[in-house]
């Protein structure tokens, strides 16, 4: 799961055409307690991602945003 924001970035589009496929039942959702919505990589994956993968299957955006993600982990340690 991903925030709106982040799968707008990984995805090259607005945030309003990420909730908007939200809005129309193209993406799958899940909110917090606090109310903030969390986006189903999954359905990211299926509804206008890159279709370029790697061995594993993965796409392009997804790799790149698991990289980021652990270098930011490293960082932290």
């Amino acid at each position: 799961m991903v925030t709106p924001d982040q799968a707008a970035q990984l995805y090259q589009v607005s945030t309003r055409t990420i909730y908007r496929r939200i809005e129309t039942g193209r993406l799958h959702f899940t909110e917090t307690e606090r109310g903030f919505s969390l986006v189903c990589i999954q359905s990211l994956e299926r509804n206008g991602a890159s279709t370029e993968r790697d061995s594993a299957g993965v796409t392009r955006p997804l790799r790149r945003f698991f990289r980021k993600g652990m270098k930011r982990m490293l960082e932290r340690r």
